[in-house]
């Protein structure tokens, strides 16, 4: 059994180098707001807008 904090850790460090779950979250709904914002989505953006915006 091995702490999910260590599995994150750096392979340089002992880790695996696995990127930590909430972080990678926050980074890919950023991502996702900076492509509504830029209005390069095509048909999925098309709906998020007529549904939310």
């Amino acid at each position: 059994m091995v702490k999910w904090a260590d599995i994150c850790l750096p392979k340089d460090r002992g880790g695996l180098g696995i990127p930590a779950s909430p972080r990678m979250n926050v980074v890919l709904m950023l991502r996702w707001v900076w492509r509504i914002l830029r209005g390069d989505g095509g048909l999925w953006l098309q709906l998020i807008e007529s549904k939310y915006l």
